[in-house]
């Protein structure tokens, strides 16, 4: 008889702690209106890194992914 009762509370336990952890997933996961939009990305012409665009460098050639690399492929 001992033994059954143990057995139940082991299983009454269990269930509480996995229902518990679930509904805590549930509530950290992000909504699903809280994502961030997605953004255009372009290839430095330099390196080839893909950076988003509003990140890139501008120059009279083609995008860069930073000033040092604008100034390196056009003098």
């Amino acid at each position: 008889m001992k033994l059954w009762l143990l057995l139940l509370l082991a299983l009454v336990g269990v269930f509480l702690w996995r229902f518990n952890r679930q509904a805590d997933l549930k509530r950290r996961s992000p909504a699903a209106g809280s994502a961030k939009p997605a953004q255009d990305m372009i290839r430095c012409d330099l390196c080839a890194l893909h950076v988003p665009l509003l990140d890139a460098v501008q120059g009279r050639s083609g995008h860069y992914c930073c000033a040092e690399h604008l100034r390196r492929a056009e003098p």
